[in-house]
């Protein structure tokens, strides 16, 4: 009986030893899971992290998507073929005709003015670009563009487009022409001055009730005009 209790003992004691070891080995492997869980909660916690980052960005991302959608709207309204050019050019032929009217009082029906907004490019024949040319006509000269004119015929000229605009703008308000500053044109030969102030009477002539005050040094043109 004592050696069987002996055994017994001993049986119990290799199952305690056994029981202790593989308590060992799961609380081994429960750190393990312990170490892993944390590892994955960090790994949540970052992908939480990396998909409000995501939201955000593409909160960005559709509000410069919506600005850019708006940026390329106005560069389509304002390009070439965009609302300010269209209105330039549908103005454009009842700005030439009341230029060429008073430009024709100016000179005697001699000169003309045309506004050219297109035109192709010499070194590229395909490529049409948007332009404001001012072509100057005048009986028996060849036509050629504002700049390339004698001072006399560029302020002709430029009044013309100028009293244009003016009546133009002043008809569709519905208001009167009133007053009209003008400063002498600069480097005026003597044929040139004589020119200006002709327009000027012509202006005068023009618009009855126009009072027109012009700026000058020259003694020619102080003589031809009151003064104050």
């Amino acid at each position: 009986k004592m050696l069987a209790g002996l055994e017994d003992e001993g049986d119990l004691s290799r199952k305690a030893g056994s029981a202790m070891i593989d308590v060992k080995i799961a609380q081994d492997k429960l750190n393990e899971l312990n170490k892993s869980l944390g590892v994955y909660e960090e790994q949540l916690r970052l992908n939480e992290k990396t998909q409000e980052e995501i939201k955000r960005q593409q909160k960005q991302v559709n509000m410069l998507a919506q600005e850019s959608e708006t940026f390329s709207i106005l560069k389509s309204a304002f390009s070439q073929d965009g609302i300010p050019h269209n209105i330039i050019k549908s103005m454009l032929p009842m700005l030439t005709s009341t230029a060429n009217t008073i430009l024709g009082q100016m000179t005697g029906g001699r000169m003309g003015m045309e506004f050219i907004t297109d035109k192709v490019l010499k070194s590229n024949s395909k490529k049409e670009v948007a332009t404001l040319d001012i072509i100057i006509n005048e009986y028996g000269k060849d036509s050629l563009p504002y700049l390339s004119k004698s001072g006399g015929e560029k302020v002709k000229a430029s009044l013309s487009a100028v009293l244009s605009l003016a009546e133009i703008k002043s008809s569709q308000a519905g208001i009167q022409l009133g007053m009209l500053f003008i400063d002498e044109p600069p480097f005026l030969d003597a044929d040139g001055i004589q020119a200006y102030c002709d327009a000027l009477q012509t202006i005068q002539s023009r618009y009855s009730s126009l009072k027109v005050m012009a700026i000058t040094h020259d003694p020619e043109m102080k003589s031809r005009f009151p003064q104050s």
